[in-house]
């Protein structure tokens, strides 16, 4: 896991790029302490400069430095992330003639691309984000893993082409502006999240998911290199969509992210899916189990004794994180340098102290990010099946179930989101209004009034391609947007803050293809969420781990509005950065928050999104970034 930065210069490169090269590697130090390297090739136009800062994993000799060039000096490389089947592909370099002198996975994927170009992304199982320089062609190839798990950035003006794997790092580049978007602070507000390939910043865009590029004289040319497998009448005979099988295929994904030079810990919240990972990573991981967890005073809320429980089940040394109100004001400033964005969830602070303490112990960790998506574990999948008919119930009546649910106390409110969104016809801006929060109290503008606030276009068609409808289309845009944009984004850039890896087994391509070929109702049937992983947990975890009911990672940050951080969240909604921001109506946010501090109403969410906003608006400031 690494940093990885590059300029081309269609001009040439010159010597503030040199200069501005190493700002940006400075910028990404966090997610590479332990080396760093520089490759440039300026001798004709264009120009290109690679920089990469290394977290060393595997092959913690000299030979797994970057970036790395072949012997032919015509490729070089710079690649954030790992290749996890990298030894089953060395035999077949090998029988092509090629000498691998490291055990790094960075000079197979490096060979890999020499012998085949692009035809080797089909070939790695991984998580990736690199670019290639091709000295004899001057041309630039990129590409990202399937799911989005490693983050790629890049800015283009038509002479400046630079990329990194953080915005902050392109910041340091003086051709590169920063600048707010602020046509995207609705949709982040509504989202919590901007939809690849935008971002919050002019000039700023991200590669997709599953895209792979070419630089060569004019733009980059994105293309689409996997989706997952179309929709079938009935899955293929080798998808048996048995428990036994599920496990089997589980423990292969377990099995080869704890491969690692050093040592690999998980992260556990006591929910089912980091239990299943545990539970299996104490089976394969061939070592001592190191458990993390937090959580918080208030056991309506925390989850740290039924992590407890799973970690004393499998064996594990355990470490918990209490969080305290306090660290909420003292600890959000980091949390939003280190994302470059506000953040998105009050729990983004949680996770961040999590990672910094198993930093401690560990370079590696496990989680089990991405089963609920696959598995069809949120409630969402299970009420797009009535939304139909409720959509057909009179508009008085369903008004009226509006603004009943709209009074509904602490976690009842979702239904408020879920009613809403069963309300909207047009089935991809429904795709993500299940999640979406109320712009409303806020003054920000209504997604169903907005054509904008949808998933973006290339979603969209590959959605139509796939031929998926109903619950299946719920869950590809959560896989091409809320799990790469907001969910991957948040675990990979406060992670990385802590120079920690995180890996994902529920994140397995091949894991995901097997489980979009499955019947919706094998992965999950009303009141039975994720049934078929329940299924395969069986015998794994403790049978009280299955039986809960679906919990996410909650705050008891609406009670600690009104009190303890009450006069805190008055300021921050009081401040001149919500006065200047026309997208917030500053009056009504004060009000709202008063009937928050009186408990007349629960706006947690709402008052997050402007706590969160404005200290990134101030924090964007106090590094020298305009608005």
């Amino acid at each position: 896991m690494c940093g990885i930065a590059g300029v081309v210069r269609r001009s040439g490169v010159s010597p503030a790029d040199r200069a501005a090269l190493g700002g940006m590697l400075q910028a990404l130090s966090h997610r590479g302490p332990d080396d760093r390297g520089v490759f440039e090739d300026g001798g004709r136009s264009p120009g290109a400069l690679l920089g990469h800062a290394r977290l060393s994993i595997l092959d913690l000799s000299p030979l797994g430095h970057q970036p790395m060039t072949d012997e032919s000096g015509r490729w070089s490389i710079v690649f954030n992330g790992q290749i996890f089947n990298f030894r089953d592909l060395r035999p077949i370099l090998e029988r092509r003639g090629h000498a691998l002198r490291s055990r790094s996975d960075t000079e197979v994927l490096l060979k890999l691309f020499v012998e085949f170009g692009q035809a080797c992304l089909p070939m790695l199982s991984g998580m990736f984000a690199f670019a290639v320089w091709d000295s004899t062609e001057r041309r630039l190839f990129v590409a990202r893993d399937r799911i989005g798990k490693k983050p790629l950035f890049y800015f283009d003006d038509g002479d400046l082409f630079a990329f990194a794997s953080e915005p902050k790092a392109l910041f340091r580049h003086p051709d590169v502006p920063r600048r707010m978007r602020r046509e995207k602070i609705a949709e982040f507000l509504t989202l919590r999240y901007i939809c690849a390939p935008d971002t919050l910043f002019e000039g700023i865009s991200k590669v997709p998911p599953s895209h792979c590029g070419t630089l060569a004289g004019g733009a980059l040319r994105l293309e689409r290199y996997w989706s997952p497998p179309p929709a079938l009448a009935a899955p293929p005979p080798a998808v048996r969509g048995t428990a036994d099988d599920l496990r089997e295929r589980l423990r292969g994904a377990v099995r080869s992210r704890v491969v690692s030079d050093v040592p690999v810990g998980v992260f556990l919240s006591g929910g089912l899916d980091s239990s299943v990972v545990t539970a299996l990573m104490a089976r394969e991981g061939g070592g001592p189990l190191r458990t993390y967890s937090v959580g918080f005073d208030d056991p309506a809320v925390s989850e740290l004794p039924h992590a407890r429980a799973v970690a004393r089940h499998c064996g594990a040394t355990h470490c918990e994180v209490v969080v305290r109100p306090a660290d909420i004001v003292e600890h959000l400033p980091a949390v939003v340098r280190a994302r470059d964005v506000p953040a998105s969830e009050a729990a983004d602070v949680p996770f961040f102290l999590l990672a910094r303490r198993a930093r401690e112990d560990v370079k590696v960790v496990l989680s089990g990010e991405g089963a609920d998506e696959i598995f069809g574990g949120y409630y969402k999948y299970l009420f797009e099946s009535w939304s139909g008919w409720y959509r057909a119930v009179p508009p008085t009546v369903r008004r009226a179930v509006e603004r009943g649910s709209a009074r509904l106390p602490g976690r009842l409110s979702a239904l408020t989101r879920y009613e809403r969104a069963a309300g909207e016809r047009d089935p991809d801006v429904r795709g993500l209004l299940w999640f979406a929060s109320d712009p409303g109290p806020l003054g920000a503008r209504d997604p169903r009034d907005e054509a904008g606030i949808r998933p973006p276009q290339w979603v969209i068609d590959e959605c139509a391609l796939l031929g998926y409808g109903g619950a299946r289309q719920l869950a590809f845009y959560d896989l091409r947007c809320w799990l790469p944009d907001n969910l991957l984004e948040r675990a990979d850039r406060l992670t990385m803050a802590a120079s920690l890896e995180l890996r994902a087994p529920f994140l397995e391509h091949e894991l995901v293809e097997y489980c979009f070929l499955l019947d919706d109702r094998a992965k999950a049937i009303v009141g039975e969420p994720k049934r078929l992983l329940r299924r395969a947990a069986a015998g794994l975890v403790p049978d009280r781990t299955i039986r809960r009911w679906k919990k996410g990672f909650s705050t008891p940050m609406s009670r600690w509005m009104r009190s303890d951080l009450r006069d805190w969240v008055g300021d921050l909604v009081r401040s001149r950065e919500i006065s200047e921001l026309d997208v917030v109506d500053a009056a009504a946010l004060g009000r709202l928050f008063e009937r928050h501090a009186r408990g007349e109403a629960d706006h947690g969410k709402a008052l997050w999104g402007a706590v969160t906003l404005v200290t990134w608006m101030q924090e964007s400031r106090a590094t020298g970034g305009g608005q």
